[in-house]
C-alpha cells in the first residue's frame, strides 16, 4: 500500500498538461497512471482543478552557512525554497569563508544535511585546478571561476583562460563527476 494518491489532477509534462493519478511513497514519487486508476492508499486526495508540476532548480544561492547564518541558513533558506516550489538548490561558493578546499566542501556537505530540498555545492577555483579532484570526490559538483570581485587568489587571470576545453577536467578518474 502506497501513502497518498492523488487522483485527477492535471500533470504538467514536457508534452503540456495531462489528467493523471501521482501516487507517493514516503515522500518520493512512486507511479503514474490514468486520472481513474485505482491503488490501494493510507490517504487519496481528489486533486481536480489542481496542477502538479515538476520541481524548480535554483542554480544561484547564497545560504550563509557557516559564517552568516544569522542572515539565511540552509535550514531556513531550504525551507522557503521547498514552499516556493524549489526542490534542488546549488549553494554558490563566494559566501563567507569561501567554499575552496576539500575541507570547505566536506564542512558544507555536513551543513547541508539540514536542507528540506536537493543540495549541491559549488567550489572556487583560481588559477591552479589541481585540487578539482579532490573537492569533486568531497562532494562538490560545480566549478566557478572569477575574472573580478573575489579575492585576488580565487581571480583567473584573463591570459590563463582558453577557449579549448582541458581534457583533464571532463572526465576525472575515480571521481562521482
Amino acid at each position: 500500500m502506497i501513502d497518498l494518491s492523488l487522483k485527477n489532477a492535471t500533470l504538467i509534462t514536457h508534452e503540456g498538461g495531462i489528467q493523471a493519478t501521482v501516487n507517493l511513497d514516503e515522500g518520493k514519487v512512486h507511479s503514474i497512471g490514468g486520472p481513474h486508476e485505482m491503488v490501494e492508499a493510507t490517504a487519496i486526495l481528489n486533486a481536480e482543478g489542481c496542477y502538479i508540476l515538476p520541481g524548480l532548480v535554483d542554480a544561484h544561492v547564497h545560504f550563509r552557512d557557516p559564517g552568516l547564518a544569522h542572515k539565511e541558513g540552509v535550514e531556513s533558506g531550504s525551507a522557503a525554497a521547498a514552499a516556493g516550489g524549489v526542490t534542488t538548490v546549488m549553494i554558490m561558493p563566494t559566501d563567507i569563508p569561501m567554499t575552496a578546499t576539500q575541507r570547505d566542501v566536506e564542512q558544507k556537505v555536513e551543513i547541508g544535511r539540514q536542507a528540506h530540498v536537493d543540495y549541491a555545492i559549488s567550489a572556487i577555483v583560481g588559477g591552479d585546478m589541481s585540487h578539482i579532484p579532490a573537492l569533486a570526490n568531497a562532494g562538490c559538483c560545480a566549478f566557478d571561476l572569477f575574472l573580478a570581485d573575489v579575492p585576488e587568489p580565487y581571480r583567473i587571470k584573463i591570459w590563463q583562460c582558453s577557449c579549448k576545453p582541458c581534457p583533464r577536467l571532463l572526465k576525472l578518474e575515480g571521481s562521482p563527476v
